[in-house]
């Protein structure tokens, strides 16, 4: 190893475009999943400002005219009186804390989208502004029993009263495909409409947390809150005591759970709804990680192997530094070096790569649109980090083994 470190691996030019070659492919797959990867987890972590645990969700069904049991409607027996009735029956449970009315648009892990354009009058001169919102209707209750606090203080209690009075509430927008849309919070205590219905107007009494179709998607609209009519009413929602899901099933009993004509389908919690729609995101997560994994082998392996012959080709240059004063260190940091030139070079080959990436429609094309500039920028940050590691493992045996050599041995044939 008399030549300098540069020379040497220009003399072995065609293994090393071959190494850099393998390590840009490898680069820039493994920065797009850790990417991928990373936008997941911000996703999943940022709070929206609901408490979703210990909630059951149950849909409501009718008795038919001919159905043995069923009682005719008349003055004081009716539809409403038969809700009235069983929501009063679940309210009586010492282990229910809330009882809510909604229907199938109302809770989060539902993929239904009621979606509507609204418009307000700007105060800047600006005209009518227009925004899109998911319509949640619900029963003023649900406020209580999704625990949605509003972002100027106002308690669950207090937001639940907001749509009692018939206003509404809107939920903030995380991520805008429009770059026009309001914020939200601007709004609060103004009158807003629907676009193709300019008659009925609305009065925004607060602004909360949206609410999202599942934890890895983020809002690109508003969601807005009001009060739910009693012929869109097709499911109970119930919040338990915490910890008390368990002891709350045991103790329905079938009265509890009719009502004359009125009467409940299958009791299921909030979590199972969001474990089944996050079966299909959690698999696709899984398959990252299994290909990252997969792809850190490849280099690990591939490093391994090759320096392991690049050592055994060096034997006596290793031999005849060692004769002339290297020690351990220098060994081990020449062999280091020699992987991260590669890697550095590979990194400065896949840069523009990984601007074109940031900057082009490829993310929103497949199918992972909240990944942005901060989540790829921290994902190739990793990839780099993580490659360095696999790069130091691969060669740490062969340069372990080149300390080794005994230099008498590997100069004798000389």
């Amino acid at each position: 190893m008399k030549r300098k470190l540069i020379r040497q691996m220009l003399r072995e030019w065609k293994a090393n475009i071959w190494l850099i070659v393998e390590l840009v492919i490898v680069l820039l797959i493994i920065q797009f999943i850790f990417a991928a990867l990373c936008s997941f987890y911000s996703l999943h972590s940022y709070s929206t400002g609901q408490k979703l645990d210990d909630i059951y969700v149950s849909n409501l069904e009718w008795l038919q005219e001919k159905s043995e049991g069923y009682t005719p409607y008349d003055s004081i027996h009716t539809r409403q009186s038969d809700l009235d009735m069983l929501v009063t029956q679940l309210r009586s449970n010492p282990y229910v804390e809330h009882v809510a009315m909604g229907n199938y648009n109302s809770l989060p892990y539902a993929y239904n989208f009621y979606g509507n354009e609204f418009c307000y009058k700007s105060s800047d001169g600006k005209g009518d502004q227009t925004f899109t919102v998911n319509i949640r209707e619900m029963s003023p209750e649900m406020m209580e029993v999704l625990q949605i606090h509003g972002l100027n203080g106002e308690t669950p209690a207090q937001m639940a009263e907001i749509l009692r009075k018939g206003e509404i509430v809107l939920g903030e927008i995380e991520t805008s495909f429009f770059p026009e849309s309001p914020d939200i919070r601007q709004i609060r205590g103004k009158e807003v409409y629907a676009k193709y219905d300019s008659l009925t107007s609305y009065h925004v009494g607060a602004v909360a947390k949206g609410l999202r179709r599942n934890d890895y998607e983020p809002l690109w609209n508003s969601t807005l809150f009001k009060n739910i009519d009693i012929d869109n009413v097709h499911n109970i929602t119930v919040r338990v005591k915490p910890g008390a899901g368990n002891k709350f099933l045991e103790s329905l009993s079938d009265k509890d759970k009719q009502a004359r004509n009125l009467y409940l389908s299958q009791m299921v919690s909030l979590d199972n709804l969001r474990n089944t729609v996050h079966l299909d995101i959690n698999n696709e997560i899984r398959n990252y990680v299994i290909c990252a994994l997969f792809l850190m082998l490849v280099i690990f392996l591939g490093f391994l192997g090759t320096f392991w012959f690049r050592t055994q080709q060096r034997v006596p240059e290793i031999a005849i530094r060692k004769v002339n004063g290297a020690t351990n260190g220098n060994i081990y940091s020449r062999f280091f070096s020699e992987g991260f030139i590669l890697l550095a070079a590979s990194a400065v080959i896949a840069l523009p790569l990984t601007v074109w990436m940031i900057k082009s429609d490829l993310i929103s094309q497949l199918g992972i649109m909240s990944l942005n500039k901060t989540t790829t920028i921290t994902g190739s940050l990793l990839a780099v980090g993580v490659m360095s590691l696999m790069i130091l493992g691969g060669i740490f045996a062969p340069a372990r083994r080149a300390t080794r050599v005994d230099p008498a041995e590997a100069l004798k044939d000389m």
